[in-house]
This record gives C-alpha cells, structure tokens and sequence, in this order.
C-alpha cells in the first residue's frame, strides 16, 4: 500500500469518455464436479461472485467474512481473508494454481458506503490480484483515495487455464516497486521480450514505464481486425489498475495507473491479460462504447456471429447490460476498460447486479459522488 499524500482526499475525476468496455461473461455450467486447476471444464474457467462482509474496519481475519454467492468449476474462498484482500483457491488445494492459470478480478459493486467516509458517502475501489507459488492468488481491492487503502467490496473473479487460453502475468522477481517485470508466467508459448524487441515477443514494456504491449500476431490474432477482447489487470498488491487499447499495427498496448493518480500519470508495476477470442462461443464475450452520437451504446466486437447480449446507455458513465436467459445470479461478469487516450486515460468501471442484468458504471466526479442519470428528453454527451 503507498503512503497517503493527503488523508482521506478524494480523487478529482472530472469530465471524461468512458471509451469502450471489454466484458466477458462466465456463464454458469450444471453438474460442477470438484476440480483441481489442472483439470479442464468445458471452457477452461473457473470462476465466482464473492460477497464481503465487513465486521470491523480492521486488518485481521476476523474484520471480513467472504463467500462465493456463485462459483463455477470449484473457484473456492481459500481461508485467512483480511482487509481488502480474498484469498482464492481453485478445487481441493491452491499449489498448482499459479503454474497452471491467471486470474483477473472486477469490481462487482459499483461503490459502498463501509461508514468511514462523512455523511455517508460512498468510496470506490479498483482491481488486481497477486500471489504466490506456495498458497496461490488472492484479489487485491484498494480504494481511489490518496491512501489507495485497502477497502472491503465486492468482486468478481476468474480464473483462465493457460492450457485453453492466451494469458500472461510479467512482474519483478523480488516485488520491488517499480522494478523491470522480468519474471513471467503465461501460456505455453507466449514470451515475454526486451523493450527493444519488435518481433519475437509477446508482452514487452513499451515506451514510458508503466506503458506495456501485447502482441499476438504469431499466434493468428491482429488487434485491428477486432478478433476478440483482451481483458487486463494490475498483478501486485498495491493500489494501481490496469487498462488497455488496440493499436493500428495489430498490437495491445496496456496502462498500469495509480488509483488517485489523474490525467496521464502511469506506473512501471505488474501486469497481467487474458485474451478471448471472438470465435469461442463457451463464453459470452464482447466490447462495446458509444455511437458518433455520443448517446447510444454500441457493440463493437461480439463472440459467435451474432451479439447474444445487449447493452444500453440511460446515462453518463452508466451502461445496463443483459443476456437473454442470464443473469448475475447465473453467471460471473468481468469487466475491462479501455484507456490511455486523452480522455479516458484514468477510466475506472466497476458494476453491479440489477435484477436480470447488469449496471456498469463509470465514477465521473468525485468517487464519492454519483453521477446524474440522464432526464427524459436530455442529452448526456460522454463522448467526443
């Protein structure tokens, strides 16, 4: 966790284009049987809704309890949970979870009123994991304050086989802070090249610290042809998150951000992605942002040949989001953000429930302060 510059200061968000969303959903399978994570389901995921209850505003085991309201292929809450931290294991034991796959994690609720804040204000937290070889992944929540603290809300959590998806995890060996990602952990195959390298390589550090790039040309997937999604995350627990965007040259390129930092301030820390390509249809996957209007949410890349789910904009920075037949309760949605563009760069999406769908939403002035929806007849312009 990084020392508070001002306590309890809240990040200025200000005005801004949501850009595009990178969502995947994890659709709920009958008949789970117990899974170790070398064991493949049909998708090669295991995933779940985690619930957090917060019983004090401590850092031990018994300030938080966490459950899985969902869980899909034995994605399991391992023991020992503390603030801001949920401890993950897939079937019976976590030692071969960290060889074997990679986690992504998303704000499942979209801000939470813990009574820390004055006059009941709502904080809002970002997403990452980290791990280690002996006890496996946990989910690492941190709030957008100046003190990036630890904060209790709730996720959602996936866990990718490396044996049926493109996945990778660079970071520092020792955990140094701001150290070069010369360790790396992904799918057979991928490899993890110099800044130098323009061939050869699968994830690099590109340009500024912080700044990374995904290419997946050598394995049949050029980003401009829009193949599929790439969903990433930070890798450390520390108080970043992670976004991305496609580049004309058919790469990913990837921001690592500081939870307060605004503008185009960014970080040299660990990063992780997943890619799903658009011709798997085991899960519903897709990326979506705003019309020429500015009003009207747009699918961009779906899988299958046809969208099977639908997305709506009844208001800046909010998004509602339904499957025919699925529902939170039902399956397991992460989500992605696309930034590093001048007015998306500090994007932070979190969503929630909503009966037979989901709200997505996107902070957009203080992140104790909801955003307005749209009036009747009124245009919300978030886009330009």
């Amino acid at each position: 966790m990084k020392p508070d510059k001002s306590l309890n200061a809240l990040r200025s968000f200000g005005p801004r284009f949501l850009g595009t969303l990178a969502v995947v959903v994890i659709v709920a399978v009958t008949a789970l049987a117990p899974a170790r994570a070398a064991q493949a389901p049909p998708h090669k995921i295991s995933a779940a809704n985690l619930r957090v209850v917060q019983n004090d505003t401590g850092n031990t085991v018994n300030s938080v309890t966490v459950d899985a309201t969902l869980s899909i292929n034995d994605m399991r809450v391992r023991p020992g949970s503390n603030r801001g931290d949920y401890n993950l294991q897939v079937g019976d034991t976590s030692t071969n979870d960290v060889p074997e796959g990679l986690v992504m994690v998303s704000i499942s609720q979209n801000g939470r009123d813990n009574g820390e804040l004055p006059d009941e204000q709502k904080n809002y937290a970002a997403p990452a994991f980290d791990a280690n070889i002996t006890n496996g992944y946990w989910a690492v929540i941190q709030d957008t304050t100046s003190a990036r603290a630890e904060y209790n809300i709730n996720c959602a959590v996936a866990y990718f086989r490396y044996s049926g998806w493109l996945a990778g995890w660079a970071r520092n060996p020792t955990g140094v802070n701001g150290g070069t990602n010369s360790l790396f952990t992904g799918s057979p195959g991928m490899v993890l090249g110099n800044s130098t390298a323009t061939t050869g390589y699968n994830l690099k550090q590109s340009g500024a610290n912080g700044q990374f790039r995904v290419s997946l040309i050598d394995k049949g997937y050029n980003s401009s042809t829009n193949p599929g999604v790439l969903i990433v995350n930070h890798g450390k627990n520390e108080g970043n998150y992670a976004s991305s965007v496609t580049n004309a040259d058919g790469t990913w390129e990837i921001y690592i951000k500081d939870n307060f930092a605004n503008a185009g301030a960014i970080e040299a820390d660990p990063v992780a992605f997943v890619f799903i390509p658009r011709t798997n249809t085991s899960v519903v996957s897709g990326k979506f942002g705003l019309d020429a209007t500015g009003t009207n949410a747009q699918i961009l890349v779906h899988s299958g040949n046809s969208p099977v789910f639908s997305v709506t904009n009844f208001g800046t920075g909010r998004f509602r989001l339904t499957i025919p037949g699925g529902s939170p309760n039902a399956g397991v949605l992460i989500v992605s953000t696309e930034g590093g563009q001048p007015l998306n760069r500090d994007n932070l999406v979190s969503h929630e429930g909503d009966g037979d769908g989901w709200i997505l939403k996107a902070p957009l002035s203080a992140p104790t302060q909801e955003p307005k929806p749209a009036t009747s007849g009124a245009r919300s312009r978030v886009a330009q």
